[in-house]
Parts: C-alpha cells; sequence; structure tokens
C-alpha cells in the first residue's frame, strides 16, 4: 500500500494543506491439517507456512511552499497486519528415522524456496537457513519425520514515512511524519495426536522476524520545529507466539 509524491524540478505552491497517508490492513491465514482421526499408516507432513513482505509506505518528494496558505504538512503510515500459521499433524504408523522419506526440515526448505521466489526475493535469508539447521537435528524421539507439523511465519512486514532526500518543504506550521504499526505473528503446531508408538510425531513452530517501522526526513525542511515519530498503534504491542504440541 503505497502513497507517494515523485520529485519535482521546480517549487511547487497550494492554499490548503499536504496530506499523503498510506493504510495497510492485512489479516493472513494458513492451515494445514493432517489429523483425519483414523488410524492409517500413511505419510505427509503438515506444513503452512506464511511469508509477508511489504507494508505501508508513504512519502513525498515535492519541493512544495506552504507559507502563505500557513498549511500543514502530514505524512502517515500506518500498518495493522495479522500473519498466522496452524499445522497439525495426525498421521499414525509413520516409518521413524531411515526410512527413506525426505526430512521435513528439507521439504519445509523447498516450500520456503518457492515462496522466497514468488516474493521477488533471490534467495532465503540466511537467520531461516540457520533456524532450519537447527530443526534438523535429532530429537529424543527420533529426526523429524514424516508425522510432523511445522508451522513458520517469515514476517518482513513494513511500515515507512518519509520527507524522501529530494524533497523541500517551507511552511510556517510544525510538519508530521510518523509510521505507526501493529503486526501480530503466530505460529502453531500440533502433532499431539500422532501414535508415537508407531511413527514419529514432531512438533515445530517458528516466526522469523523481518519486520521495519521507520520514520524518516531527509531533504530540505524549513519549519518551526520538526517532530519525528516512530510508535506502535493498535494495542501498542506487536505479538509474536509460536506454540509447539
Amino acid at each position: 500500500t503505497i502513497a507517494q509524491t515523485g520529485n519535482t524540478s521546480a517549487s511547487s505552491s497550494i492554499n490548503g494543506n499536504l496530506l499523503v497517508d498510506a493504510d495497510h490492513d492485512a489479516n493472513t491465514t494458513h492451515t494445514a491439517d493432517t489429523d483425519s482421526g483414523v488410524v492409517t499408516t500413511s505419510l505427509g507432513a503438515a506444513m503452512a507456512l506464511g511469508y509477508v513482505d511489504g507494508g505501508a509506505h508513504a512519502s513525498n518528494g515535492m519541493t512544495i511552499d506552504l507559507t502563505d496558505a500557513a498549511g500543514t504538512v502530514t505524512v502517515t503510515a500506518d500498518s495493522d497486519t495479522m500473519l498466522n500459521a496452524d499445522a497439525t499433524s495426525g498421521q499414525s504408523g509413520v516409518p521413524g528415522p531411515g526410512s527413506g522419506t525426505d526430512p521435513v526440515s528439507e521439504q519445509i526448505e523447498e516450500q520456503l524456496e518457492g515462496l522466497v521466489a514468488l516474493a521477488g526475493q533471490p534467495e532465503i535469508p540466511e537467520d531461516v537457513i540457520r533456524v532450519l539447521q537447527r530443526a534438523r537435528a535429532e530429537t529424543a524421539d527420533g529426526s523429524l519425520g514424516a508425522a510432523a507439523a511445522a508451522a513458520m511465519n517469515l514476517d518482513f512486514g513494513s511500515s515507512v514515512a518519509a520527507l524522501s532526500d529530494d524533497s523541500a518543504i517551507t511552511t510556517s506550521q510544525v510538519p508530521v511524519v510518523a509510521a505507526t504499526a501493529d503486526m501480530d505473528v503466530d505460529a502453531s503446531a500440533d502433532a499431539n495426536s500422532v501414535d508415537a508408538t508407531a511413527g514419529v510425531g514432531v512438533a515445530v513452530a517458528i516466526n522469523v522476524d523481518g519486520q521495519l517501522i521507520q520514520s524518516a526526513i531527509g531533504g530540505e525542511v524549513h519549519a518551526p520545529a520538526i517532530p519525528l515519530e516512530t510508535v506502535s498503534s493498535g494495542d501498542g504491542v506487536n505479538r509474536f507466539n509460536a506454540n509447539a504440541i
């Protein structure tokens, strides 16, 4: 969600106020459930993977004079998002370690490569690779076999408000440049119903936080004062929950 005034080579004047505002609201849920309630020998992990990139971006690049109209300059961006991944595995009779099936961590990595490519990113972030490497480790019940429930969120959501480096603002009022956000992430993985005597049921819940909330003032500003705010919105708390059973 982008609100932006471009750079101008000449100075502009208006008879009122300048308002550039971007407001982004999104609620995304990914659910994977292999719990059929039937005891059966079968393969298939439950993997719910969420990826978010972008958000609210507001910026001004114009050269503009508001002194004659005593106009105000306001550049605000707010991002209110929830990213949720729920995975439930109910497979029974699944072969354990050494069965020849791909480890769930490798399956996750393959899925993430597709998500990252879809988002136009060149490769999986290094911090995610490190998390997956840890997930490959043996657990007390064995390796992450095909009965795993894996829930993962990669949240690179952002809220950015800026007077760009090329802008020039002249105003008799105090300008407002503020980026706000309330970005919550929840990952829940449940392999509780997997028959541990027949197969390995491991739950993995991971949140990778790459969120950005940024306010910036560049260029040239002539004003009585220059406040700059980067604060929370909504309930005032960015919540990160990872729950594995």
